[in-house]
């Protein structure tokens, strides 16, 4: 099993040629398959398209490298209809909000297990609501949907948290504060769940730099986190990046 930080960072290495063909960017996860589908390599310049790594194409994945059998495995983007679906279904999961089938808020993804040999999703680590560290993980038998707002779990997922990625269940898991109940949240649950991370992180203080694609500084590691720091992470699409990055 591998967290998607261990995969994220690596370099793509063509075993025939002997040569890198890009880093690891980021993951494509296939919702209804649970899955991770390609994986997206960081462009080689700024003005040059985005490539891509099926992950039935993939040899293997190392602590130090991910290895494909020739460089014609690593292909263009625009080149795999598969690819753009799911991209413009953006379902990126990690800072995702975790939401119980009776629907209540009970708080964030942070992290990922992947099988580097299927590319199934085996699990999703937990931060609930008003903590700041995780608190176990959820197996994948206990998330009921991968969607672009929330992950859907089921509502005795607590009593199957296991410690770790790929560890045995918890032996008491506590419990932990909603982010309210249904009720409170039916009218918009999204925009309640928003406002209160949105407090939650206001003052914290950054644990690293954070910039915009564009090179924009959003945050300077030990700044306190502002509200106009909050909106412009938004508009920048560093939010989650932002969310998962500052402590006391």
């Amino acid at each position: 099993m591998k967290r998607s930080r261990e995969i994220v960072g690596l370099p793509v290495i063509s075993i025939s040629e002997v040569a890198n063909c890009g880093q690891i960017k980021s993951l494509l996860v296939n919702a209804p398959k649970k899955a991770v589908d390609f994986l997206i390599i960081e462009r080689e310049a700024w003005y040059a398209e985005c490539r891509l790594v099926a992950f039935a194409d993939i040899v293997g994945i190392g602590i130090d490298a991910l290895t494909v059998d020739n460089a014609v495995k690593v292909s263009l983007l625009s080149s795999s209809a598969d690819a753009l679906e799911l991209l413009k279904e953006h379902v990126g999961v990690i800072g995702t909000r975790i939401m119980t089938k009776r629907g209540n808020l009970v708080g964030v993804v942070s992290e990922l297990g992947v099988d580097p040999g299927s590319g199934r999703i085996t699990g999703c680590e937990w931060i609930p609501a008003g903590q700041d560290a995780p608190a176990g993980v959820i197996p994948i038998e206990q998330i009921v949907t991968l969607g672009r707002n929330f992950v859907v779990v089921t509502d005795h997922f607590m009593d199957n948290l296991r410690s770790s990625f790929g560890g045995t269940s918890t032996a008491a898991p506590p419990s932990y504060p909603s982010a309210g109940p249904a009720v409170e949240t039916k009218n918009d649950p999204l925009k309640f769940f928003e406002q209160q991370q949105r407090q939650y992180l206001l003052g914290r203080k950054a644990t690293k730099q954070i910039v915009a694609s564009d090179g924009q500084v959003i945050a300077e590691q030990g700044q306190s986190v502002t509200q106009e720091m909050i909106d412009l992470a938004v508009r920048k699409d560093k939010y989650v990046e932002l969310t998962l990055n500052t402590g006391e």
